[in-house]
């Protein structure tokens, strides 16, 4: 699962890595606590960090000296009889700076490990979806191919009948052309020209079914376009209207433009 915008914000932060080496201001230590509860992403940086200080502290870790329990005894009655601050020594300074530095990096290196697996993790995700639409626009293509080939094969049988239509004087610009194969029992229509017509109106073809109107299609307005139709097997005519709305179910007959027998 992918970590939240929050989280994500806050592990592009050093906050996490300080609270591990002790350096975190104090009143940002409840942020940092608060993320480790509630988020599996930073309790999992977190535990890695904890486990790789604790590899370094044993690969790095100093043999206490036999003579330094009387070293401490007698630098603590120092302290007592003088204001001056015992210094460490230079080797244990650079020992501990090297530690720290040795520390700091370890942190790093384990916090950008944490996020290149979390890219990766994204990465993957990323191409899983992009695989998965572009093999829904293969399938689609592919469908759309063997429509066009089904089409294409019908509309050059010798078997199919080829009706024109021409628009009346309400509609003197349409023309279209109906295929229609009774063999595979099927139908289309091809737009030539499409005429002007007032805002909001159609137009729709229909088929007369025993001497019955019954809807077919809304007739399409880029030419050049076809379009299958129901094949209605004991049709005698189709008929073309201006109609007002694409879902009628009756035609307005005063509005017929254009009919062919069939």
């Amino acid at each position: 699962m992918s970590m939240s915008e929050d989280v994500k914000q806050f592990m592009e932060t050093s906050l996490l890595e300080e609270y591990v080496l002790g350096v975190l201001d104090k009143q940002d230590i409840p942020t940092v606590e608060r993320y480790i509860q509630i988020s599996p992403e930073v309790r999992s940086c977190y535990e890695e960090m904890q486990a790789g200080m604790e590899r370094l502290a044993k690969q790095t870790s100093i043999p206490v000296p036999p003579s330094m329990k009387g070293n401490i005894l007698k630098s603590i009655d120092n302290d007592i009889n003088s204001t001056t601050v015992p210094q460490t020594s230079g080797s244990m300074n650079w020992w501990g700076m090297a530690a720290s530095f040795i520390a700091i990096g370890l942190a790093a290196w384990l916090f950008m490990i944490h996020n290149e697996k979390n890219d990766l993790n994204n990465q993957l995700e990323d191409s899983k979806n992009a695989y998965a639409t572009l093999k829904k626009e293969c399938d689609t293509q592919n469908q759309n191919y063997v429509l066009q080939e089904q089409q294409w094969n019908t509309l050059t049988d010798a078997q199919t009948q080829k009706f024109v239509m021409v628009g009346n004087a309400k509609a003197p610009e349409l023309q279209v052309v109906a295929y229609q194969n009774i063999q595979k029992s099927e139908s289309y229509l091809q737009l030539l020209s499409y005429p002007d017509l007032p805002k909001g109106k159609c137009l729709k073809i229909w088929a007369d079914v025993d001497g019955k109107m019954i809807p077919l299609d809304v007739v399409p307005t880029q030419p050049g376009s076809i379009v299958a139709l129901p094949y209605k097997k004991n049709s005698t005519s189709l008929n073309i209207t201006i109609e007002s709305s694409p879902t009628v179910d009756h035609p307005d007959v005063s509005q017929l433009v254009a009919n062919v027998i069939i």
